[in-house]
């Protein structure tokens, strides 16, 4: 196991079962929160991953104010996962220590976020490149490593055939890296406004969040084959050489 000072919510996305009955291969696919947060020890041990590709899907104006080290020995391709029209706003520590504002959003608007996310979005279509194409290890972050990564990592393991209820169970290990280590923003902001839904839905996961996302995808297309053909461009073909290669 990767052992890190500061990067926060880092973990190896191998070792998960599939619905086949074989496991997720190790040391191909890995998620986190972001990378601004890294220690230089962090970025040394980050670069023996030999990661192929850093996938950050921040919004600009994130990546711009909590820029990832120029240490970092890997393609970093940053496209925002979050889309102009998006349900949520992006968050900032102005909006974060505003009361008023929390208050505007809803925990439905955090599913329905997710929901927005697997369709037509230049990112995720990146991202399911790459692992088609075998350019990997590859790395790949938001902010806190939780909502836009973990829609991420959610289609990953729908390719590779994860139950739903095994997608779940690895998007809320989120949750026990979270009470071990608070992010620091969090604690800023509890000190500032105190204790909030809207903060603890930022900071923690929840499967009211994640679930609507499979709803969403099979609603659209009617199953998950057809979803990765219409916006990924795979075929079953594809798709089955994809799993023989990630799985074992």
């Amino acid at each position: 196991m990767v052992q890190f000072e500061s990067l926060s919510n880092f973990r190896d996305m191998g070792g998960v079962q599939t619905l086949d009955g074989t496991t997720v291969k190790s040391n191909y696919f890995y998620r986190s929160g972001a990378l601004f947060d890294a220690s230089e020890k962090d970025i040394q041990t980050l670069n023996t991953l030999n990661l192929k590709a850093i996938i950050d899907y921040r919004d600009d104006s994130e990546a711009a104010g909590q820029p990832s080290s120029e240490n970092i020995q890997s393609t970093i391709i940053q496209i925002p996962a979050r889309k102009e029209t998006s349900i949520l706003p992006t968050a900032s520590m102005e909006m974060l220590t505003d009361r008023s504002k929390l208050d505007a959003i809803s925990l439905d608007d955090f599913a329905t976020f997710y929901t927005e996310l697997p369709f037509n979005n230049p990112v995720y279509q990146k991202l399911i490149q790459l692992v088609a194409e075998k350019d990997v290890p590859l790395l790949h972050h938001c902010s806190a490593g939780k909502d836009r990564t973990g829609v991420g990592a959610a289609l990953i393991y729908l390719l590779l055939n994860v139950s739903e209820e095994e997608i779940v169970k690895e998007y809320l290990l989120t949750n026990d890296y979270i009470d071990a280590s608070p992010p620091n923003w969090y604690r800023y902001v509890v000190l500032k406004v105190g204790e909030h839904p809207t903060l603890t839905a930022l900071a923690r996961c929840n499967r009211r969040f994640i679930e609507p996302v499979f709803d969403a995808i099979l609603s659209k297309y009617g199953d998950y084959s057809t979803y990765f053909l219409k916006e990924h461009q795979l075929t079953q073909s594809d798709i089955e050489k994809i799993r023989a290669y990630y799985t074992e």
